[in-house]
């Protein structure tokens, strides 16, 4: 019998801890905690452990499709729990679906090859987690013209509408993207997008949800 790991429920409790200790790190500058001579390297952390987030959230959006895909629906179930038939029907076009452009579009297109219920790309949580791609995808290929003016308009807005709270560290004042945005709020809706998204899916695939195991991880580490 063949037991398959979720490497994403890795990447969601990762994302928990560093979340947690962005926090912290917030609360410590807030309250004059951090020696004036430590707030540049307190800022540098923190601004890597928000990025590190968003780069971890999108990984576990892309192990997961690839896992349905090229496993099958079920496969966290092992060989036993696999929908054989939709597995081998999905291998037919797991080549299609790779190259398809843009991780929600490989969920979409996954979806409407099963005839299952559709995603609407327009409402959340489908809309949050095409914002944290685009912000995901600014970083990764981040340009100097990004910082000021912020190279996509529409992404700003969008990013500005969440109205999460901004980073409290220096750099912040200067520029809001990297700097402002990459705060513990986004973090935050980070990982409850994706999470939300997810579980989402899975409940249209109605073949168990393997991220179930990242609830049970952040538990035990809060106790």
């Amino acid at each position: 019998m063949r037991v398959s790991y979720s490497i994403a429920c890795q990447y969601l409790a990762a994302s928990e801890l560093f979340i947690r200790e962005a926090i912290l790190l917030e609360s410590n500058f807030n309250n004059s905690l951090i020696p004036e001579e430590q707030v540049r390297i307190a800022e540098i952390k923190h601004k890597g452990l928000i990025s590190a987030v968003i780069m971890q959230c999108c990984a576990a959006l892309e192990s997961s499709i690839y896992q349905v895909v090229h496993d099958g629906p079920g496969w966290h179930k092992g060989s036993n729990g696999i929908n054989l038939d939709q597995k081998n029907y999905l291998n037919k076009f797991k080549d299609l679906i790779d190259k398809t452009q843009g991780v929600v579009e490989r969920f979409k297109v996954v979806l409407d090859l099963l005839k299952l219920e559709p995603l609407d790309l327009g409402k959340n949580p489908n809309q949050s987690v095409i914002i944290l791609v685009a912000l995901r995808n600014e970083l990764v290929h981040f340009k100097p013209v990004a910082v000021i003016p912020f190279d996509d308009e529409k992404l700003l807005k969008k990013l500005k509408s969440l109205n999460l709270n901004e980073s409290p560290f220096p750099g912040a004042k200067s520029i809001f993207f990297p700097n402002a945005c990459l705060s513990a709020d986004c973090g935050k809706w980070s990982l409850e997008s994706t999470v939300n998204f997810l579980n989402s899916f899975y409940l249209k695939l109605n073949a168990g949800n393997p991220i179930e195991h990242y609830k049970e991880m952040c538990d035990t580490i809060a106790g």
